[in-house]
C-alpha cells in the first residue's frame, strides 16, 4: 500500500490596514498579510502608549516617558528594553531576535531596528523605523 501524501499548511496572518485604504476594484478595505501584518502590529504596539486604549489599558509600551529624557546611553538601553518587553508580551506571531536603538540628535529622535522571525517562516525579518517625540 502506498504511503499517504502528507502536506503541511503554513498559517497565513492577516490584519486590517488601519489606514482604511479602499481597493479600487472591489471597494473593500485593503488588508495586510504575513510580514506586512506583523510589521504593522509591532509598530502599533510600540507607538501605543500604555493606558491609551480604554478597554485594554495594559496594551502598548512605556517608551513615551523615555522619549523626553536627554539622549544618552541609559535612555537608549531603557528604550530597547521597553520595546523588547512590549513585543514579547503582545506579538505572539514572531520570535524576537534583537532590538537596536540609535540616537539621532539632528532629527530629534531614535532610529529603531527590530529583527524577528515569523513563526510560520524560517527567515529573519528586519524592521527599521524612526521614533520621534512628536505623535
Amino acid at each position: 500500500m502506498p504511503e499517504p501524501i502528507r502536506t503541511t499548511r503554513l498559517r497565513k496572518y492577516r490584519d486590517i490596514d488601519l489606514d482604511m485604504l479602499v481597493h479600487p476594484m472591489t471597494n473593500d478595505v485593503v488588508g495586510r498579510s504575513d510580514v506586512d501584518a506583523i510589521n504593522g502590529s509591532i509598530i502599533r504596539i510600540i507607538r501605543t502608549q500604555r493606558g491609551e486604549r480604554v478597554f485594554q489599558s495594559e496594551f502598548g509600551s512605556t517608551i513615551y516617558h523615555s522619549l523626553f529624557e536627554p539622549m544618552s546611553i541609559e535612555t537608549r538601553v531603557v528604550l530597547e528594553g521597553a520595546i523588547e518587553q512590549a513585543i514579547r508580551r503582545f506579538e505572539s506571531r514572531c520570535r524576537l531576535e534583537g532590538v537596536s536603538v540609535e540616537a539621532d540628535p539632528d532629527r530629534n529622535g531614535y532610529e529603531v531596528t527590530i529583527v524577528y522571525t515569523p513563526i510560520n517562516e524560517g527567515s529573519p525579518v528586519t524592521l527599521d523605523f524612526f521614533l520621534n517625540r512628536l505623535r
